[in-house]
């Protein structure tokens, strides 16, 4: 039980808040959790899966014998809400690192790993469909002008 104990102080220091707070969380009408978990958990496990799974994506992207996908009104929604979600998340960071520069506010780890996690799951969201493009906008290209490459 110390080492949960410890954990826990841990993340407390790490995000500046509680990180569980069980009478918030169960022993109320309107449930509620910690910002600290907000901020990790709910933040941090659909990164984590999203990056072990994309190694597996990659490959069916590379090994798929049938690579056309045409660019259509979904492909390029998709694409502009995670550049969106990006430049949102570059601005959360950059008020991050401008409260740490100010002295009178405190800006805790989680506030600069947090953004930072995100910026590097949407930019591999982003890099499947860049590997998608390199492999498949050449050959589409070849075919369409009718040039041969050689390899």
């Amino acid at each position: 039980m110390a080492n949960s104990t410890s954990v826990s102080v841990t993340l407390d220091d790490f995000c500046g808040t509680p990180f569980w707070n069980w009478s918030l969380s169960w022993n109320t009408t309107d449930p509620d959790v910690t910002r600290c978990f907000e901020k990790t958990v709910l933040v941090w496990i659909p990164c984590f899966f999203l990056w072990t799974f994309s190694a597996l994506e990659v490959y069916y992207i590379i090994s798929s014998k049938k690579r056309n996908v045409p660019w259509n009104w979904l492909n390029i929604t998709k694409l502009t809400i995670i550049l969106a979600l990006i430049v949102l998340t570059l601005v959360d960071l950059v008020t991050a690192f401008k409260s740490a520069a100010s002295s009178d506010s405190v800006v805790y780890s989680v506030d600069i790993y947090s953004p930072l996690i995100k910026i590097f799951t949407f930019v591999s969201i982003i890099g499947d469909v860049g590997i998608y493009l390199l492999v498949h906008v050449p050959l589409t290209l070849c075919v369409v002008f009718d040039l041969k490459l050689t390899f």
